[in-house]
C-alpha cells in the first residue's frame, strides 16, 4: 500500500487522455492542456491538482 503526502487541499481534475482528433481535422493534446494551463493555475490558488490517471 502506498502512503500519499497531501500538502494542500486537492483538485480532482477529470479531462480526456493523449492526442483526440475532432471534427475538421483539429487535434488536441490534452496533456500539455494539463500540463501547461490546468495544472500552473491550480498550483497558483495553493491547491494541489490530482488527475485521473495520476
Amino acid at each position: 500500500m502506498e502512503i500519499i503526502t497531501i500538502k494542500f487541499p486537492l483538485c480532482f481534475v477529470m479531462t480526456p487522455f493523449g492526442k483526440k482528433a475532432f471534427t475538421g481535422g483539429a487535434r488536441i493534446d490534452f496533456g500539455e492542456i494539463y500540463r501547461k494551463f490546468i495544472t500552473p493555475a491550480i498550483s497558483r490558488a495553493r491547491i494541489e491538482p490530482l488527475r485521473t490517471d495520476e
